[in-house]
């Protein structure tokens, strides 16, 4: 059970809320230069996913990395091909074309993006240790669905507290896998590291064809529907005759 007695901190006579706390824990943890360094700016992105039918807004994704929010990629064929296997089986689905609007991105194509955020998280949960009162209660009175591991850590300061020295020694190892398993743990939590320092969502290279680019959006309300497609196993099979022909032409 949160602890509620604390309260809100007053700062420069302003009453301090939980995304306040987080924006004034996460201040100076990258330096700026690297915050424009790894930033894309989309004025305007049409991006596609394909899902379950009859959406108005796109759900978070369930299996993500270290953040947490909604994949999109910019490549129509690839989010057909997400739904492969349920559209095989004629399971409902649907695609969607999305547009995104003004956002900045935090660009992970770069080789040392994930080691830069890392870095600066360390430095943010080292903050949030500092400051635990605060911190706990910025992170406890957020308005997101935690993962159930991250709503067992927010059941009273101590196993916060505990959680958060364990999580920053796994980012401190040196050891990329202890490191990158660390971060997955509290993906909700790196994912309100990366909203307080400016971000709106992540951007990415994809994995199905060359070229192709993913992003992952923390707010799903951010993205707009354009219109719903949904996928047939025709529609799949000719998808499939398009790519065989295309591969022989090569």
């Amino acid at each position: 059970m949160i602890d509620m007695t604390v309260g809100y901190r007053h700062i420069e006579h302003e009453i301090e809320t939980p995304r306040d706390t987080l924006k004034r824990l996460a201040r100076g943890t990258i330096s700026d230069e690297c915050i424009r360094r790894y930033s894309t700016h989309i004025s305007k992105g049409r991006f596609y996913r394909a899902t379950v039918p009859g959406l108005r807004t796109l759900e978070p994704s369930i299996i993500t990395s270290m953040f947490d929010g909604v994949y999109l990629t910019d490549n129509e064929k690839s989010a057909i091909l997400y739904r492969e296997h349920d559209i095989k089986r004629g399971a409902g689905a649907s695609l969607y074309r999305c547009e995104i609007r003004d956002v900045r991105l935090f660009s992970a194509m770069k080789s040392d993006a994930y080691d830069t955020i890392a870095a600066g998280f360390a430095n943010f949960v080292g903050n949030m240790i500092d400051d635990a009162d605060w911190s706990y209660l910025g992170v406890a009175l957020l308005e997101r669905e935690w993962r159930p591991e991250e709503s067992y850590f927010l059941l009273n300061k101590d196993s916060f507290l505990d959680c958060l020295t364990r999580i920053r020694n796994g980012v401190l190892s040196g050891n990329p896998v202890e490191r990158d398993e660390s971060l997955s743990e509290v993906s909700g939590f790196l994912t309100e590291y990366a909203i307080s320092l400016g971000f709106d969502g992540v951007w990415d290279s994809g994995t199905t064809f060359s070229g192709e680019r993913e992003v992952l959006m923390f707010y799903p309300g951010s993205v707009r529907i354009l219109d719903e497609e949904q996928l047939t196993k025709e529609r799949l099979n000719a998808l499939m005759r398009r790519l065989d022909r295309d591969k022989a032409c090569r």
